[in-house]
């Protein structure tokens, strides 16, 4: 049996901190040690950030299927006290590991093709700025969608990484993504989508900036929905930056944004303004949860602030103190690293298991 995917999406959704049961590796950031983002030289310089130039009809798309994703939803509930783990979901860390989703997916198609023998690229996605062995040549590389993979599943879709110009690299993901026959209801199609459009300046420098714009979007039949088909996703426009720093055998990294998110689940749904300052990260000193910072979750009429202990209250359940509108309500647990380990919801772990589950039947 196959688990490639599976517990590749597993470790990159459990994190910045915490821990996998399958690994406690740590993914790093693409670029630092030989994923697929390479920059080919110094890239440097100052985020893109707002040029005032004309949107592009990229990052128009993937606007629209933001706004689309959001105009289907209201403000989130943040008074719900049992939900705050939930919205958690949203900081700094997690919108930092939604925008290596598909770089994860192809990473691991290729390395399955050719785990079964095969050689070469696998013909779909059809795949440009690779050699036979699956290593990226330079600084652009893509993959194109609309086709059906050797394992029978539908890719849709394209996902892109150029250079927007000397100092900025562009990731744009446009409707990227599989639909594979469920599992659980014969006749259903389980599907996912990545609209994804991301600038990043800094590639190779202590600090990353990132502008970040993000809508996925997916569609599992559950049996114990009468195998329907449930909606899921999770949408990020954010400002986002990390910090790394090299300690020892170890990495410390930090983690701001501010901007707006919106979660989609059948237990949860609604948008709101996030901002999350100085969330540290460090293995090392605790492997659990954030070692310190804030992240705060604001609508129309609330705001709630999650304050991360990891550093002087390290421990298994992963707890952080919480105040709403500024009275204090106590600890909750389940917070790894904001919620990695939950979050971005059930899309996700419908991503790896919709990939897994096809390579199951090729056992």
């Amino acid at each position: 049996m196959r688990i490639g995917v599976l517990s590749a999406v597993l470790v990159l959704a459990a994190g910045c901190g915490s821990k996998s049961d399958e690994s406690s590796t740590d993914t790093g950031s693409p670029g630092d040690s030989g994923e697929l983002i390479e920059t080919g030289g110094e890239t440097g310089g100052e985020t893109g950030g707002e040029t005032g130039e004309p949107i592009s009809p990229e990052e128009q798309q993937v606007r629209d299927a933001y706004e689309a994703l959001k105009s289907s939803l209201s403000e989130a509930n943040l008074s719900n006290t049992d939900r705050i783990t939930d919205w958690a979901g949203a900081s700094a860390p997690n919108a930092f590991l939604n925008v290596y989703l598909p770089v994860l997916l192809i990473q691991s198609h290729i390395a399955n093709y050719q785990s079964e023998g095969n050689t070469g690229l696998p013909a779909c996605p059809a795949l440009t700025g690779f050699d036979d062995s699956g290593q990226v040549t330079g600084v652009e590389w893509s993959a194109e969608g609309n086709c059906v993979d050797h394992m029978g599943a539908e890719w849709t879709g394209s996902y892109a990484q150029t250079m927007k110009d000397s100092a900025t690299v562009e990731l744009v993901a446009q409707g990227f993504g599989q639909g594979v026959p469920s599992m659980e209801c014969t006749g259903k199609v389980d599907t996912f989508e990545l609209s994804h459009y991301i600038t990043l300046s800094g590639l190779g420098d202590e600090a990353l900036s990132i502008d970040v714009l993000i809508a996925n979007f997916g569609e599992t039949a559950m049996a114990s929905s009468g195998c329907g088909l449930v909606e899921s996703g999770i949408g990020f426009d954010v400002d986002l930056v990390r910090e790394v720093e090299q300690i020892n055998d170890s990495e410390k990294s930090t983690y701001s944004h501010e901007g707006e998110a919106l979660i989609f689940e059948s237990t949860h749904q609604g948008y709101f303004n996030v901002k999350t300052e100085n969330e540290v990260v460090h293995d090392a000193v605790c492997d659990t949860e954030a070692l310190s910072g804030t992240t705060t979750l604001s609508n129309s009429t609330d705001t709630a602030v999650i304050t991360y202990d990891g550093e002087t209250d390290c421990d298994e359940e992963a707890t952080v103190t919480w105040s709403l509108n500024g009275a204090q309500q106590g600890e909750v647990s389940g917070v790894n690293c904001a919620s990695s380990r939950k979050a971005p919801g059930s899309w996700l772990l419908a991503l790896g298991a919709l990939v897994f589950l096809r390579g199951r039947r090729q056992d």
